[in-house]
């Protein structure tokens, strides 16, 4: 397991672009790249954070602010609740339907 990913690595591995990730950078205050003969290296917590970023925006399309706020407040958590509550209720109308 890598310690240290760069940006274009960290796009690759989550199929979004650079730029995108370097404006989430920029907006959100979350991350700590390690700086390195003017580069930066970003690590394990960072490449999550980019892919909790990603699921929040691309996937639950929370806006920028929207995500961060559920980011900062470490809320990140409840998204795993209420994906299984709205799962745990369509199972149920299913078995209704089925009955």
């Amino acid at each position: 397991m890598k310690i240290y990913y760069r940006i274009g690595e960290i796009s690759e591995i989550l199929g979004v672009k650079s730029s995108t990730l370097r404006s989430w950078e920029k907006a959100i205050p979350i991350f700590k790249p390690v700086k390195r003969g003017g580069r930066k290296f970003y690590t394990r917590t960072d490449l999550e954070n980019f892919s909790k970023l990603k699921k929040l925006i691309l996937e639950e399309k929370y806006t920028i602010e929207g995500a961060k706020e559920r980011l900062l407040s470490g809320s990140f958590e409840g998204l795993k609740k209420e994906a299984l509550d709205k799962l745990k209720k369509e199972l149920f109308e299913i078995k209704e339907i089925l009955s």
